[in-house]
């Protein structure tokens, strides 16, 4: 499953970095965060059962590769676009409960000037977020420091396959983390009350 969101489209900057750094990516072009468009998203969600669960925090906990779950979405989110994956009924699903984010960055440590796109409101692994141009860093973000507290795992290529580049965590209420590799991550899941 593959879903296409945002309003802007990339005829450059896919890809691996030149040069470990800032992106070639024009960032200017996207305007400020408080003007960028949010999409709801009322796409299918995963269904995250205790077997699964259960397989997943083994593959995290051994940095194995992990094969996507076929029935997880990828969303493929366009830069300049906050998504916002919003409450549902099903408690695998519950609305975060204070103003708690997931952000790329194409910079190194979360530079302001260089954020691709957020996520509000996800649950355990809701779904697989697709970036067209690669980041290099990402913010965990909440409002009340405790526990639930969300987490985001990051992959080089789309589609949020093989190796796990790194899991970032949040300490007190914000963490910005860098990716150690050069080439960057293009796809992240966002885990919260797993």
């Amino acid at each position: 499953m593959l879903f296409k969101l945002g309003f802007f489209t990339l005829a450059c900057a896919t890809g691996a970095l030149a040069q470990c750094g800032r992106s070639e990516f024009d960032y200017e072009s996207l305007g400020h965060p408080d003007t960028w468009p949010t999409i709801k998203y009322d796409g299918p969600r995963f269904n995250m059962t205790a077997e699964r669960k259960a397989e997943i925090l083994e593959q995290r906990a051994n940095n194995a590769s992990w094969e996507r779950p076929d029935d997880m979405p990828v969303i493929e989110l366009q830069p300049g676009t906050h998504l916002d994956f919003g409450s549902d009924s099903d408690s695998q699903h519950e609305k975060r409960r204070g103003n708690r984010l997931i952000a790329a960055y194409g910079g190194y440590n979360c530079a302001s000037e260089t954020i691709l796109a957020d996520v509000t409101n996800f649950g355990c692994g809701t779904g697989c977020v697709t970036v067209p141009v690669t980041a290099n860093s990402g913010v965990v973000l909440q409002q009340y420091h405790g526990n639930p507290y969300p987490t985001m795992d990051v992959w080089r290529g789309a589609g949020c396959r093989g190796n796990r580049l790194a899991h970032f965590g949040v300490v007190d209420t914000r963490s910005c983390t860098n990716i150690n590799d050069c080439g960057g991550y293009r796809s992240f899941i966002g885990w919260w009350n797993c």
